[in-house]
């Protein structure tokens, strides 16, 4: 199931693209609207320099006052974090907690932090409740709204890399050949001495015997 990002109806503008979710309100400032939805596009080691770059042009770029939140996730490989900039009015939110950050340049920046199921980007220092049926999904652009909630999607489980032992039970129609048997041992009999067809012969003692004659 992929990402569902919700977004409620409002005057101010809601932006999505790839990990990036956007709430900014800042009329008369195009300059800095145009500056955040540049960072939409910002992913991996790095993007919190971005972001800490940006924040040091806000006042430059703001002409009234400004309220955004920003949030770059990134979930590649099961990763999980997100770093956020905001600032005014502007808050996110991972599971209804509010995300906690150092100052910037009179702006917050969080980095690092671990998201949940649900990440909101809007005023307020918490989610608000999503009335149903007023809601709309927004899978990528930009759109009016008065805050977005992205509900991330589950990563699938790693496929199990065991693999299962050999069996020694052959296969049927299997073209090995059976191990022959081992033959008994021979049974040896006497040899006979006698010749086919004749009697047989008795063997003289070695030494003959002698007789006194008297």
């Amino acid at each position: 199931m992929p990402d569902r990002c919700e977004v409620l109806p409002g005057d101010s503008v809601v932006a999505r693209r790839g990990g990036g979710l956007l709430w900014v309100d800042a009329p008369g400032s195009p300059a800095l609207v145009a500056a955040l939805h540049a960072c939409l596009g910002v992913s991996g080691p790095g993007a919190d320099r971005v972001l800490s770059a940006v924040a040091g042009q806000v006042s430059s770029l703001a002409h009234g006052s400004a309220s955004f939140a920003l949030v770059l996730a990134d979930t590649a490989g099961g990763a999980g974090t997100g770093v956020a900039l905001w600032s005014g009015k502007g808050q996110p939110a991972v599971d209804g907690v509010p995300v906690s950050g150092s100052s910037v340049e009179g702006c917050t920046l969080a980095s690092g932090f671990t998201l949940g199921q649900t990440l909101y980007v809007g005023p307020g220092a918490a989610a608000p409740t999503m009335p149903p049926g007023v809601a709309y999904d927004l899978v990528e652009g930009t759109v009016p709204g008065s805050g977005a909630m992205l509900q991330l999607a589950k990563p699938a489980p790693a496929a199990s890399s065991a693999v299962p032992a050999a069996t020694a039970r052959e296969s049927p129609g299997s073209d090995r050949v059976p191990a022959r048997a081992a033959r008994p041992p021979p049974r040896w009999s006497p040899v006979s001495r006698r010749r086919s067809g004749g009697p047989s012969r008795r063997r003289r003692p070695c030494c003959a015997s002698t007789t006194a004659w008297s």
